[in-house]
């Protein structure tokens, strides 16, 4: 096959040829800037001595196999906020989510343990004094860890005096908020109670990763503190998501503009997908979403679907796929069509023909340098060596143009596992920003209205 003809779907002989190739221009997309337009905790400079400040973290970072800390990487992130409320002498109160105890609960049950036993491993593993010691040792200052004498009771009166006669400039942290049943409920009494037993004054949200949560300590403990006259703003981490992705990729993206979407299922992403393409200049599919394309245009007939799904399975995927080319903008997808196989399975992008592919069909079909690019999942079985080389491929690409000025940006669950497995093969990796939440990405990508995001004060 011609290499002109290894990337995009104007592919001669497909009965979807014309369909594909049947798109108009996308226009600009997201809604009005007043929607991004929120208070961070910049706007209270000289405002917070003093100030009892509730700080809705992620430090979601244990190993629920040992209770032992997988990655400090969500702790240094919240570092800049931490830093900027203790400088301006605020009692900087933390709450943060970590893991599912209920599942691990049941899990543990399953291999035979009785229930209290349960809970109480559970309770063990996944509480949050190691990631205050942690965080105690990045701040060189110590963290004070307040939780109650039973981990589901969290409403504790006994540590308001405690945070009352704090210093300013204090750090405390509370115990795991999904150990406390109301949380993902979004309980309004669980909300009122954690702030009563805090005392907080002002309210951050610093979670990302949790911002599609309409959960009691991500907008529950928000809408308490605005009824007392309180503000909720965001924190330096919460800012950093919602300038490059909102305003940046959803309000005002630079051209042009390619997306690169990755990963398993094309049902996970379809609405991520189908908002892009009304936005983007143009939108690359790969990973092992890419067979259920090649199955419509009947390209690599003897392949077979790499997760192993039966072809009834693989039927919801197909018809996501044939919504998408069918759509007015389906002519801005392209797919590789050079792979990397083990048996009839695809495994990975063909890395030379990829690498030959962007650099000139892609840089052709945008009519310039990108100057804005996203990218979300895998291209390849990235964990498992050579099928990483793909991937790797793809962000020595998307670095080299992040260094001659275009705006790069990803995130996703895999993201970091990604990074470290391309800089391990010694791959320079730059990015403008790193997104720190999947869910919550893609579902900004989706058009939706984050409730973490909504419920801050507008500027």
């Amino acid at each position: 096959m011609p290499l002109e003809r290894l990337f995009g779907l104007g592919v001669k002989g497909t009965r979807f040829s014309r369909m594909c190739l049947s798109g108009v221009d996308g226009g600009g997309g997201g809604g009005p800037v007043s929607r991004f337009n929120k208070m961070t905790i910049y706007d209270l400079k000289g405002q917070l001595r003093g100030q009892r400040v509730l700080v809705r973290v992620d430090f979601n970072v244990t190993d629920p196999k040992t209770g032992e800390i997988k990655s400090d990487t969500r702790i240094k992130a919240a570092l800049p906020t931490i830093k900027f409320l203790r400088e301006q002498g605020a009692i900087v109160i933390l709450a943060s989510h970590n893991e599912r105890p209920k599942d691990l609960i049941k899990k543990l049950m399953a291999e035979g343990l009785e229930q209290d036993i349960a809970r109480k491993e559970t309770f063990q593993r996944l509480s949050l004094r190691k990631a205050a010691k942690r965080l105690g040792e990045l701040l060189e200052n110590e963290v004070l860890f307040l939780t109650s004498p039973e981990p589901t009771d969290p409403i504790n009166p006994s540590i308001l005096p405690i945070i009352e006669a704090l210093n300013p400039g204090r750090v405390v942290l509370l115990e795991n908020t999904r150990f406390y049943e109301g949380d993902e409920k979004g309980d309004e009494n669980l909300a009122r109670k954690i702030v009563d037993s805090t005392g907080a004054q002002i309210y951050v949200n610093d979670a990302f990763a949790a911002a599609h949560r309409d959960h009691a300590s991500v907008t529950g403990i928000a809408r308490i503190i605005q009824e007392r006259g309180g503000l909720v703003v965001a924190g330096h981490l919460l800012q950093q998501e919602i300038e490059f992705l909102g305003k940046t990729l959803i309000e005002n993206p630079a051209r042009p503009y390619v997306a690169f979407m990755g990963g398993a299922k094309v049902g996970d992403k379809i609405k991520a997908i189908e908002r892009l393409l009304d936005t983007v200049d143009a939108l690359v599919i790969g990973g092992a979403m890419v067979y259920p394309f090649l199955r419509i245009m009947g390209l690599e007939p003897a392949t077979v679907d790499p997760l192993g799904r039966s072809d009834e399975e693989t039927i919801p995927d197909i018809e996501a796929a044939q919504r998408i080319l069918g759509g007015p903008h389906g002519k801005k997808i392209l797919l590789p069509l050079g792979f990397v196989k083990e048996g009839n399975k695809i495994k990975d992008v063909h890395p030379e023909l990829f690498e030959a592919d962007l650099n000139r069909n892609l840089l052709r079909r945008l009519g310039g340098d990108p100057k804005t690019i996203v990218w979300n999942g895998p291209f390849g079985q990235f964990e498992v060596p050579p099928y990483d080389a793909g991937t790797r491929k793809l962000l020595e690409w998307i670095t080299f143009w992040a260094k001659r000025g275009a705006v790069a940006i990803t995130g996703g669950g895999d993201t970091e596992k990604m990074i470290k497995v391309a800089r391990k093969a010694g791959v320079e990796v730059e990015f403008s920003h790193i997104s720190t939440g999947g869910g919550a990405m893609l579902e900004l990508l989706e058009g939706r209205e984050l409730p973490g995001i909504a419920v801050l004060n507008d500027r």
